[in-house]
């Protein structure tokens, strides 16, 4: 399926142009970065056509203001999704792929950006020339507010790796084989193929990262290489990003749930398992450190729930595999 997109130029003597990567940004109050992560996509040097799609989420800032002049400036390349009210990250994310017509996908989101004029074309090529691999990630810095590379391990959760190749079973249990600023895919809905799987695919209440991944991973051979070629932000105690919501928060439910989620969707549409009793033990081990750290009401009912959700269903079974040996008596 054929999806690349081809936009019609005023002058009809003019040949359609047909971009080959569809960039996707979704911004949402980031007026002290947005400019910084535009203009890390502006400075490609390719030689293919890219667009770049903006999902400008009704920010409160001047984030709008500084996409508008951009996309002044850059019409042939910059098309803006703006939203009249706040739509959240999940269904700007939607949106934003919905019109993602290019035969690659690329991702930068409105506070993070990429730092090396190539990227793209590097990553397009490796892909051309491996029809095996679905996508490529590589190695990013975490930065802080001020771009200053961040050191502690506690935050920066993206180490420099080496290069290697992932295949599905490296990526059960949930696992990323790099951060989304560095990933240049196939475009997911040509991967799913039909309506219907494409429909289940935005049904999936999970974290767009994951779920992008588990399909990827399904399709073909992932590529990480070593080159660091883009910065992701972490700023912990201010803003809007995930990392800011989530911090200091017992999130292992909602995790937990999106994992889940996920492994309906690809048991669904690939009849394959994502599944990791080792991963499920590990998250029900972390639930009870914040329980016994912090025993709070909150804590206390994630650990339940959590353990329901992990053992329930081996505990019920165990008793009625002991009810039918009491009965056979």
């Amino acid at each position: 399926m054929n999806r690349e997109y081809k936009m019609n130029t005023e002058d009809k003597g003019m040949e359609e142009i047909s971009f080959k990567v569809s960039v996707i940004m979704p911004v949402y109050n980031h007026e002290a970065y947005v400019a910084q992560a535009i203009e890390g996509v502006l400075m490609q040097k390719t030689d293919f056509k890219y667009e770049l799609i903006i999902g400008e989420d009704c920010s409160t800032d001047s984030s709008r203001k500084i996409v508008q002049e951009y996309q002044s400036r850059y019409p042939d390349i910059i098309k803006v999704n703006y939203h009249s009210s706040n739509k959240g990250g999940y269904a700007n994310v939607r949106n934003l792929c919905r019109k993602a017509k290019g035969k690659y996908w690329a991702v930068c989101e409105g506070d993070d950006y990429w730092i090396d004029c190539e990227k793209l074309q590097k990553q397009v090529d490796f892909l051309e020339s491996h029809q095996d691999y679905s996508a490529v990630y590589h190695n990013v810095l975490c930065v802080d507010k001020r771009g200053r590379v961040c050191k502690r391990r506690s935050i920066n959760k993206y180490p420099i790796k080496e290069e290697r190749t992932y295949t599905f079973k490296d990526l059960k249990g949930f696992a990323l084989p790099g951060q989304a600023a560095s990933l240049v895919c196939r475009n997911i809905y040509d991967i799913l193929g039909t309506k219907e799987n494409i429909k289940l695919f935005e049904r999936c209440m999970c974290n767009g990262d994951h779920k992008i991944c588990a399909v990827l991973a399904c399709a073909g051979k992932i590529y990480f290489g070593n080159e660091a070629m883009a910065c992701h932000r972490v700023v912990l105690h201010e803003g809007n990003s995930w990392s800011a919501k989530m911090y200091n928060k017992n999130m292992l439910l909602s995790v937990y749930t999106m994992y889940r989620e996920v492994q309906a969707l690809i048991k669904t549409i690939y009849n394959k398992d994502i599944g990791s009793m080792s991963v499920e033990r590990h998250w029900y081990l972390e639930s009870k450190k914040y329980m016994q750290k912090e025993p709070s009401i909150s804590n206390i009912s994630i650990y339940v729930r959590m353990f329901m959700h992990i053992y329930g269903g081996r505990i019920k079974d165990k008793i009625l595999s002991l009810c039918d040996r009491s009965n056979e008596k």
